[in-house]
């Protein structure tokens, strides 16, 4: 995401299936309404084909087209040329101010922020949202990363269902590993999905806290 004169340009991973904005708009577009008179959103997709993600059989179907992801989770090789793309790309087309992801899209954008803090170096985002996050500890393991709990030190949303069957912990494990005092998490009736009604409002609501301390 960048946020420039009250704009924020969020270019948000999105899970290990990766499929157009089209299909993603049903669940997304209300989320999108909320913010949009201060927001302006942008959507980066992964590049490596894969089969159709886990979960997202509502949205598409494997006739409709390919599906794409940023890695393979078994495979490191492939992980670290993403992280690496994504470290390119925040390079060449930022500065951010921050980033909103989605399932293994919110697993690599974690590692990445993860990775600078390991090597003490700055991280490029003012803020992060996280959506479902997938689970981590293959990837941590894979990159022999050890975070202490709170060691994210930006703010932070973290949303996730407490129906989610696909990755019951992933969420609250990320939340973990951000600074708590600002890390702000609503968890809604749903499963590995944005939130939908009445926890709609509440997930704009912890956005909205976490851009606002950023911007504070």
């Amino acid at each position: 995401m960048k946020l420039q004169t009250g704009k924020v340009d969020s270019r948000p991973p999105r899970s290990s299936g990766q499929f157009q904005y089209a299909k993603l708009a049903p669940t997304t577009a209300p989320l999108i309404h909320e913010l949009e008179d201060d927001h302006e959103f942008e959507f980066v997709e992964g590049t490596m084909q894969a089969p159709m993600a886990e979960g997202i059989e509502s949205l598409a179907t494997p006739a409709d087209q390919a599906f794409y992801a940023f890695y393979n989770p078994d495979d490191t090789a492939t992980l670290l040329v993403a992280l690496n793309q994504l470290s390119s790309y925040i390079n060449d087309q930022g500065p951010f101010d921050g980033v909103v992801a989605f399932s293994a899209g919110a697993v690599l954008a974690g590692l990445y922020l993860l990775q600078l803090w390991q090597q003490g170096k700055p991280l490029p985002f003012r803020f992060a949202v996280f959506f479902s996050t997938a689970s981590s500890g293959a990837e941590l393991a894979q990159l022999s990363l050890a975070p202490t709990p709170g060691c994210l030190k930006l703010p932070t949303a973290h949303i996730w269902g407490q129906n989610d069957l696909i990755a019951p912990t992933g969420g609250a494990n990320m939340a973990s590993l951000c600074d708590p005092s600002q890390a702000f998490v609503s968890v809604h009736e749903g499963g590995h999905e944005f939130p939908r009604q009445s926890k709609l409002t509440e997930a704009v609501h912890m956005m909205r806290r976490a851009i606002g301390r950023a911007s504070s």
